[in-house]
């Protein structure tokens, strides 16, 4: 029985596409998620972005310690960079947009799940948690 084998050009190209989508995902794994501020919510971009609405986030703080993060359930782990859903302890199911490396930490609950967000700078942490708590009140 023959097995099917790519020869030449077609499995260079399929090769190298393979290649280009993997330093895109990683690319952009790596790449901090930018924070904006509108009218309807907290707008994450970036891996696992999302809009989360003022309405519907509740217990904000911020960490300067990230608690221990558990199981991965559908996400990315490039060292200290870690993006998408995991299980983390004392908080259950959540979405991270962090690097385990920043100096801050914000965290909130929005429907049934915690999120983290890193900063490098503290302050940076701080501005940010004062915005949210001015939109929620």
């Amino acid at each position: 029985m023959n097995s099917l084998k790519l020869k030449g050009k077609p499995a260079i190209i399929i090769n190298s596409l393979v290649v280009i989508v993997i330093m895109i995902t990683v690319f952009l794994g790596l790449k901090p998620p930018s924070i904006a501020m509108n009218d309807n919510g907290l707008d994450i971009s970036g891996l696992y972005g999302k809009l989360y609405e003022w309405d519907l986030i509740e217990s904000v703080e911020v960490l300067t310690e990230m608690p221990k993060i558990g199981m991965r359930t559908n996400g990315m782990d490039l060292g200290s960079v870690q993006r998408g859903h995991y299980k983390v302890d004392g908080f259950g199911s959540a979405t991270l947009y962090i690097n385990k490396g920043h100096e801050a930490f914000i965290t909130f609950k929005y429907e049934g799940r915690q999120i983290f967000i890193s900063f490098d700078k503290k302050a940076n942490a701080d501005e940010i948690y004062i915005a949210i708590m001015n939109q929620i009140k």
